[in-house]
Formats: structure tokens, sequence, C-alpha cells
């Protein structure tokens, strides 16, 4: 069925994930590549994934994954905030502010620790605390569960749709994915306001093509 000999616990995972790589690729116009358990480089608690197929580079669902009865998806790279300050920064005074974000860092989506932190790295933050507003603006839009997430300095948006939850599974997924295309959107237009002032300080850090 998928072109490679796969395993999945039970007929309706092999649905399931038909189903989300078929709505994927239609929505987007992009191939994906569904991969096994045994497959996937983060393995947790994840039963099979759908990648983004490699040589596709700007798509804005990266991929999705199934574990605990929830099919998780993350976008493509929202923001580089590691990328971001190396280029921003002379490298002492990266390694500075790098140095006292310390574990931070890996939490620069929750608004307490970008709070914390505004006046050491101001750019990060107002980029972030954008992205933070729009997601909520879009979630009250489409009525869908939109989160940022970050590590590594690594900014995705993700969401999560129960296997069980009330509604036809592909209607919601496509909801969602259509908020996640908004929010790409806005943030463009944010980007190119007051003729391309945001996006002449942060460059081409916004990379998906939506």
């Amino acid at each position: 069925m998928f072109g490679v000999s796969v395993s999945f616990p039970d007929r309706f995972h092999v649905e399931l994930a038909v189903l989300v790589k078929r709505i994927l690729e239609k929505e987007t116009r992009h191939q994906y590549v569904l991969e096994t358990r045994d497959q996937l480089v983060h393995k947790r608690d994840f039963l099979w994934g759908v990648s983004l197929d490699e040589d596709i580079i700007r798509g804005y669902i990266d991929s999705a994954k199934l574990a605990n009865g929830r099919v998780w998806f993350s976008s493509s790279l929202m923001f580089h905030a590691d990328f971001f300050m190396q280029d921003k920064y002379s490298e002492l005074s990266y390694d500075r502010r790098r140095g006292k974000l310390g574990p931070d860092f890996q939490w620069l989506h929750l608004p307490e620790i970008r709070r914390k932190h505004a006046r050491r790295i101001p750019y990060v933050v107002r980029y972030l605390d954008k992205l933070g507003s729009l997601i909520t603006a879009v979630n009250q839009r489409w009525g869908t569960r939109l989160e940022m997430y970050s590590g590594n300095g690594e900014v995705h948006v993700e969401f999560e749709i129960l296997i069980n939850e009330p509604g036809d599974l592909d209607i919601i997924i496509l909801r969602h994915m259509r908020a996640l295309k908004d929010v790409f959107r806005r943030m463009s237009h944010w980007l190119d306001k007051d003729d391309g002032r945001y996006r002449s300080i942060y460059g081409g850090y916004l990379f998906a093509k939506v």
C-alpha cells in the first residue's frame, strides 16, 4: 500500500495513516512520506509518522505523528532564534546572552520565560510575542487549538487531534491546517508592514511558503 514494508498495530492505524497522508497532500499539494515507528528519528511513543518529503523545503506542515490516541501535527520552522542571535550579535555578545539564558532557551514559547529575558533578547521576544498574539487570534477565529513550541531555539506551531473526538476527523484536521496557514500568512503580512521594516530586521527567518 505504501511502497515499503510496514508494520502497524491494526487495520485502523493503517487507515488513519492513509487518511492523514491524503489530507496533507491534497491540502498542501506537497508529497509526504509515511514512516513506521522504527524509521522515526524520535521514536518516543509514536506508532507512525507522515513527514514532508525531504526534497520539499518550504511546506508549512512538516509532519504528523500518532501517539497515545492523538495525531500530533507540527509546522515547518516558524523562527530559528539561535540562528537569528548568531547573526544579530557579535560572537562574544551571543555567547554572553546564550549563557544568561541557560536552560530557559528551551522554553521560549512560554510568555513568562520571554518576559524574564525581554531586555536580554528584545528582538527574539518581540517576534515571539507577535507570533503568540496571532496564534491566539487565529484560534479564536477558527475554533482551533494551535500552540507555539520551541526547543534549542527552533520555534514551531503545533496542534493535536484526538482520534476519537466528536465530528469528522478529516474536517477537524483541515480546519486546523487552514488555521495554521492563516498564522503563516499573518506573520508574513506583519513582516511586510511599514515598507518591510520587520522583514529587514528578521530577514528570511519565516521559512514556509503558503
